[in-house]
């Protein structure tokens, strides 16, 4: 604290960036909380008793720390400032296939929204075809990083079985290609996409309530929605927290080397 002290009231010297990638004039800058930003943050409520809402309770969070900056528990623990989600040529892990998810899903999500809730053939349909897809990215994202799950499919003959497993085998080849960190010079792109796709799944969570008056006569699209909201939690929020993980030790990283530089 002391050495923070005298680096702040020491005579400014040049300083090139924040850890953030911001132009900063000195020492005293380069320390100076995000005070304004945070005297504005209020925590979040704490996490609902029912798990299924929870993946919206997380995307919520998520999402104002990006647009604002914010608190990530109630208890007001942990503050995330918007500059750590943009940071100027942090890397990502399969970060094309993760900006393609996020603005495939985008599009899918807004034509289902789109729908009268009160069409449930419409409805019913609409959901099996983005379920679809998002198996298709659930598998395609699995053979880049290893903390999600691949969907499991449906049997086939032996013949069948055995080219799928060369074409799988081939696919983590390219997968593990794709995996490669990637150098963002500028990561706004991507993380206003993920900011509209917090904002595009948010009507699942009111379908969900309506459809449960009647569950029983909407029993498939009250599991089609649920899982929904289960991809949502084991592969968008895994790869966003699993962002947010390598940002924030960028960021703590930098700021610490930026302290010690500027201390006299």
């Amino acid at each position: 604290v002391l050495q923070m002290q005298k680096a702040a009231d020491a005579p400014s010297r040049p300083s090139a960036s924040d850890p953030a990638g911001n132009s900063l004039g000195g020492p005293q800058q380069l320390f100076t909380l995000d005070q304004a930003e945070i005297a504005k943050a209020q925590p979040p409520a704490p996490a609902p008793a029912e798990d299924w809402r929870r993946v919206f309770w997380l995307m919520v969070i998520l999402r104002t720390s990006m647009i604002r900056g914010g608190y990530l528990s109630p208890d007001r623990s942990v503050y995330i400032p918007k500059r750590v989600w943009l940071q100027k040529g942090a890397k990502f892990t399969a970060f094309a296939s993760k900006l393609d998810c996020a603005e495939c899903l985008v599009n899918e999500l807004r034509a289902v929204c789109a729908i009268d809730p009160q069409q449930s053939q419409i409805v019913g349909r609409a959901l099996c075809s983005l379920i679809d897809t998002m198996d298709s990215l659930q598998n395609s994202l699995a053979r880049q990083l290893p903390f999600i799950s691949e969907v499991s499919e449906k049997p086939h003959s032996s013949a069948v079985a055995k080219m799928k497993g060369v074409a799988k085998a081939l696919d983590r080849t390219v997968g593990r290609l794709g995996a490669m960190p990637h150098k963002c010079a500028d990561p706004h792109e991507y993380i206003q996409t993920l900011v509209d796709l917090f904002d595009a799944a948010a009507f699942v969570e009111r379908w969900i309530d309506h459809y449960a008056v009647n569950a029983l006569d909407h029993a498939i699209i009250h599991q089609q929605l649920h899982r929904v909201a289960k991809f949502l939690y084991d592969v968008v929020c895994a790869f966003v927290i699993h962002d947010l993980h390598g940002l924030l030790d960028r960021y703590v990283k930098k700021a610490s080397a930026a302290f010690y530089k500027a201390v006299p």
